[in-house]
């Protein structure tokens, strides 16, 4: 693998996409894309029939930079395609592909390509499409499995907690059931059944 590739991959430059909506062209839009091929770094537009394309190599990239730095580069070309700051113009049978904004803008020219090229490349677009919502798919599947196992969880904490709690209505009701009558003692009071009745108070006895 070469320093060049490295530097794309590190970067994560490569295997870009966005849509453009064109202002030469009335209801038109084009996907731009990027594709590392051996030591090219490639970005390509196409309307679904024909197809533009630049290959780059690390000097042609080293041009976009005062300094010359690769990485700077790439990295405000990943940039441009997450935030969709394209903008795409027909010169005759070329396309020029600006990419950012204001001063910090990358202008890349981007050439028409032969037919078989243009087969070749369309294909390779499709079964990335394809690769990436079959990607999505499986993401979405895994999230909505994890979503279910923490909504069961859930449930079988509310259950368990139910479960656990003391019914202390039903244990008064049985105890109420169990008491037994109070039988009267002699001499004892029934309205305090712990105290002994008092006598009547009787006055002096005199013979």
């Amino acid at each position: 693998m070469s320093q060049f590739k490295d530097i794309v991959i590190d970067t994560q430059s490569a295997d870009l996409q966005a849509t453009v909506k064109t202002t030469f062209a009335e209801n038109s839009r084009f996907l731009c894309y990027t594709r590392m091929e051996k030591d090219s770094f490639n970005i390509s537009s196409t309307n679904g029939i024909d197809l533009w394309r630049a290959e780059l190599s690390k000097e042609d990239i080293e041009g976009h930079s005062p300094d010359g730095n690769v990485s700077n580069v790439l990295i405000k070309i990943r940039e441009a395609f997450k935030q969709k700051n394209l903008v795409l113009a027909e010169l005759g049978r070329k396309m020029k592909l600006t990419l950012g904004r204001d001063t910090q803008s990358i202008d890349i020219n981007l050439f028409e390509v032969t037919a078989a090229i243009r087969k070749t490349e369309l294909q390779a677009v499709i079964f990335r499409m394809a690769d990436c919502i079959s990607g999505l798919e499986a993401s979405a599947e895994k999230d909505q499995q994890t979503i279910s196992k923490l909504r069961q969880q859930q449930g079988t904490s509310k259950d368990s907690g139910v479960s656990g709690m003391v019914d202390f209505g039903n244990d008064n009701k049985r105890g109420k059931g169990l008491q037994k009558p109070i039988s009267k003692q002699p001499g004892m009071s029934i309205v305090n059944p712990g105290c002994r009745k008092r006598k009547i108070a009787k006055g002096v006895e005199f013979d």
